[in-house]
């Protein structure tokens, strides 16, 4: 029951993210880099309140929940990096 909430929560951080994602690609006047920079940063809105609910719940520690943000974090970056660095070479 304890893996449900968790992945609860956090599935509705990745929904959330996903539905700004999208609004932030369909948004015309950003340009790349600013499309790739608030994804990062919404992905922060997102994910932050996502831990501390499970947080506060007791469900998590607070030292796992920075590991598992920060290891999330990361992958998102990366991603968003080497997408950057494909777009720039079929271009």
């Amino acid at each position: 029951m304890e893996l449900l909430s968790h992945t609860s929560v956090l599935f509705l951080a990745f929904i959330g993210w996903a539905a700004g994602c999208i609004a932030i690609y369909e948004a015309r006047l950003l340009t790349r880099l600013q499309q790739r920079l608030l994804l990062v940063f919404t992905w922060a809105l997102w994910i932050i309140p996502a831990f501390d609910v499970l947080i506060y719940r007791g469900l998590i520690a607070v030292d796992m929940a920075f590991a598992l943000g920060g290891v999330l974090t990361l992958m998102l970056v990366l991603s968003v990096s080497l997408s950057a660095l494909s777009w720039r070479t079929r271009s």
